[in-house]
């Protein structure tokens, strides 16, 4: 997989989206589903990096993952 770091990067930005979104209030049932939602995500977030981790190669000297992306008028 070429964009572990992306991934890893918006797991919680969007868990975040989501909580303010969705779970909003001071009941216990909007708590207890907060509180599962951002599990979920550390969760996800922890082996998306555990991917990362056994990426990298003793041998490898360089950036073993790096991202390219055209972006505005074609900068990169």
């Amino acid at each position: 997989m070429d964009n572990l770091l992306s991934i890893t990067t918006f797991i919680p930005l969007l868990a975040a989206a989501i909580l303010a979104v969705f779970l909003r209030g001071e009941d216990e049932a909007a708590q207890r589903n907060a509180k599962w939602v951002a599990m979920i995500a550390t969760v996800a977030t922890f082996l998306v990096s555990l991917f990362i981790l056994f990426g990298f190669g003793p041998g490898n000297t360089g950036f073993p993952f790096v991202e390219e992306a055209e972006w505005l008028l074609g900068m990169q």
